[in-house]
This record gives structure tokens, sequence and C-alpha cells, in this order.
């Protein structure tokens, strides 16, 4: 029997993206030699639910739950003098803290793992640690870190990190932010994500019109758009290489809700845009196949902790022009595993674009060694035994 049952708080089930691809990869990693039990808190649009309710569900194969709560969107028609916004939040986060406090209970949890700071999961952990005298492990993923501190979360982040028992960075460059900005008492531990080959189905060509008889390059980027990947740069350094050249640049992911109109409209304004593919959400297990269409892939990250598509792109053999930000220069090296350029540059986006397409003798060192270097240093049989140890040191910390 498994020594430890942590509770797991990740993304709801039908949320989509890198996080929640991580944390199944998580799940199915440690179920050897620790009983995973997800817990995912979601927002209901119905009003009679502001008291929360728990469905049971099935995500990541395995048994799982699902705490949900109304906003009360209603509240402010009555609370003129209140902050509504406030009323809202408050009651639907303790509403989610008390059902997590029950389900501990109930289903003899010996931790709690918040996958993320993100919605508040750090300090609905340390409030239902709190009530249950149990260990907690803050997962800080990227992002979540590096952006919250500057929309006025900072001070949750900052409660979640003096809570946590344990905390897991994925770089070394967030465990400095880390340990710089908050300096926790807790231990900070360093976890890279890995790269797990089997996830990926068996090869299958992919078949897009645009590129049928074609021998014009193929730029890829993939991931969730928003703000932070710096597609605007993308877009510029792309418009000005097909004016040097004909190309195809492949977009595959979906755009963050709130800025679709603006990225719907910036594509379109692209003097180069018949030539942008927008793919969509792209199937994670053909992500590999999507990749392998591609002459080089760009991604041109404000802000990027470990990311998942670096990896991939390595073991694709595809690549890879990049910015020297986050944790990225961890996973590869410039002029060794890539060309690293600064963030928020299309001019050194082009340049570096333009050597791996016109020196294929460049392309084959980078895609070689990067190859090795995912093949050696990110294999995702490393990765339990790291998660493994930071399970320990929570259990010690609780005794």
């Amino acid at each position: 029997m498994p020594e430890h049952k942590i509770a797991l708080l990740v993304e709801a089930p039908d949320v989509k993206g890198g996080i929640q691809s991580a944390a199944h990869r998580h799940a199915k990693l440690m179920s050897a030699g620790a009983e995973i039990v997800p817990i995912a808190f979601e927002k209901s649009r119905s009003e009679d639910d502001w008291a929360g309710r728990v469905e049971r569900v099935t995500t990541f194969g395995r048994d799982a739950f699902v705490v949900r709560a109304a906003d009360l969107s209603n509240d402010h028609r009555w609370s003129a003098t209140s902050s509504t916004e406030n009323i809202r939040q408050d009651i639907r986060f303790r509403s989610y803290a008390d059902h997590l406090v029950q389900i501990i209970r109930d289903q003899g949890i010996t931790a709690i793992h918040a996958f993320g700071a993100f919605h508040q999961r750090g300090l609905i952990a340390a409030y239902a640690a709190a009530k249950c005298n149990l260990p907690v492990i803050l997962s800080l993923r990227g992002v979540d870190l590096e952006t919250r501190m500057f929309d006025g979360m900072l001070g949750p982040l900052a409660a979640s990190v003096a809570a946590a028992d344990v905390i897991v960075c994925v770089s070394d460059d967030a465990r400095a932010l880390v340990q710089r900005v908050f300096r926790p008492s807790a231990p900070v531990h360093v976890v890279r994500n890995h790269f797990d080959p089997a996830v990926f189905g068996p090869q299958t060509p992919v078949d897009l019109p645009l590129l049928r008889g074609t021998a014009m390059p193929v730029i890829g980027c993939f991931g969730k758009f928003r703000r932070v990947m710096g597609l605007d740069f993308l877009i510029d350094a792309f418009d000005a290489l097909c004016r040097q050249r004909d190309a195809v640049l492949l977009l595959g992911g979906a755009i963050q809700k709130r800025e679709v109109e603006y990225y719907t409209q910036r594509i379109d304004r692209c003097a180069a845009a018949a030539n942008i593919i927008r793919l969509g959400n792209v199937p994670h297990d053909r992500m590999l196949d999507y990749l392998r269409l591609c002459d080089a892939v760009v991604y041109p990250s404000i802000s990027d902790a470990s990311p998942n598509k670096v990896l991939e792109a390595m073991y694709a053999k595809v690549p890879i022009v990049s910015t020297r930000t986050g944790g990225i220069p961890e996973l590869v090296t410039d002029e060794q595993e890539a060309l690293l350029v600064p963030p928020r540059s299309a001019e050194a986006i082009l340049d570096a674009l333009t050597r791996v397409l016109d020196e294929p003798g460049l392309a084959a060192d980078l895609t070689a060694r990067a190859f090795a270097r995912v093949t050696s240093e990110h294999r995702i049989e490393d990765e339990g035994p790291l998660w493994q140890a930071v399970y320990d040191a929570a259990a010690m910390a609780a005794r």
C-alpha cells in the first residue's frame, strides 16, 4: 500500500493546456509510489450552488472530485455599499476550501499538493492543511509565479509560499526568484519538466492543403497564445521574413479568450496573413506529427518556466529559435541546441530564423545535440524519484 495519499489540486477536467497535461503526467508518474486523488475547483453557473457541491468524476484515469460553487453574480443588486467582487469570490473560495476539508477527512489524505498557484489553489490548500493538520506541497509552474506578482495576487501568493512545507519550482531561475522575493522558511526543490515519448501516438502524416506541393519553409509555433507568449514579435518577424521569401507560419493552439479579438485582428492585418495557418487546438498525442512539418519552431516567450513545447521540439529534431527568458536557457544552450534571442525583439527572431533556414549544417548540428540532450537529461523515468523525495520531505515536515 502506498505510503502517501495525496490530494492533487488541479485545473478543472475540461481545461486544456500545458498545466493540465503536466498534472496528468504527474498523476500517472506517481501512481506506483503514492495514491493520487485529483481535486479540481470550478465556478458553477447556478447561483443555487453558492454553498458548493461535490461531484465525483473520473479524470486522469482515476477517481477524482470536482468542487463547484457559484460566483454569486447577483449580490451586487442588493449590496451596493460592499465590494461585490470580494463578496463573490470570498464565499466561493471558502466553499471550495470547506468541501476540500471534508474530502480530505473522508478519503484519509496524508498531504495536499497544490499543482500551480492559479485561482487561489495555494491559499485553499493552506487553509485546508491548517484545518486538517497536514503538510502542503506548493508547485509553482511558471506564469503563476512570474505574472501573479504583478496583477494584485502578490498577497495570496506570498501567503501560499509562507504556508507551504515544501515548495517546488520547475527551474533554477524560478527558485532564485522565490527565495529572493519571498524568503520562504520551507525548502525549495527544483523538478524540471521531463519528456515522455509514450504519450504520443504512432506517427501519422498531417495533410494541410496550403502545404501540398510546396517547397516553402514552414515555421511553427505551438502553445496557448497570450501576451506573455510574445506572439506579436513572431508575427512581425514572419511578416519581414515573407518580404524576403515565401514561407508558411503554423500557429497550433487556442488564443486566450480575452485576447481572441486582439490577435484575430493582429493576424488579419498582417501583410503575410494568407500564409498563416491557424490550426486551433492540436491534440497532444499528435504534437510530434505537426512539429515534424516544420523547418523551424519559434517560441518568442516573454515569460516561460520549463516549457514542454521546447522538450517536444528537441525530441522531434526541429531547429528551435526561442528567447533567453525564464528556465528556457536551462533546457537549451544558445548555439548548441537552439538559437536564443532577447525577448521582445522581432529583429532578433528574424535574424535567427534566417540563419536556421539558410545554414542547413547549423540546423542539423542544433537538432542532433538537442535530441541527445532531451533523451539523456529529461527522461521521464528520472522525474519520479525527484517527486518521491519531495513527498518524503513533506511527510517529514509533518512529523
